[in-house]
């Protein structure tokens, strides 16, 4: 089983296929299921594409939740 930790698009990159940098990855993700998603925007990535788009109060929810399981 996969685990996505919500992260931030730090930066995205212009092409046939539009990839964002997430924070801590240096790996780009594919917006092709996500092109709307924007710097700064909450994302989900999962083997090298953003899988969902979240909304801030969800991914800090989540991000907590992580931390209450150990996670950091």
């Amino acid at each position: 089983m996969c685990v996505s930790i919500p992260t931030k698009i730090e930066s995205v990159f212009a092409g046939p296929i539009p990839t964002a940098k997430l924070a801590g990855m240096e790996r780009p993700y594919s917006l092709i299921y996500h092109p709307g998603a924007q710097v700064g925007d909450w994302v989900l990535g999962q083997n090298g594409f953003v899988i969902e788009v979240l909304d801030e109060e969800s991914a800090i929810a989540s991000l907590e939740a992580f931390r209450e399981l150990g996670y950091r």
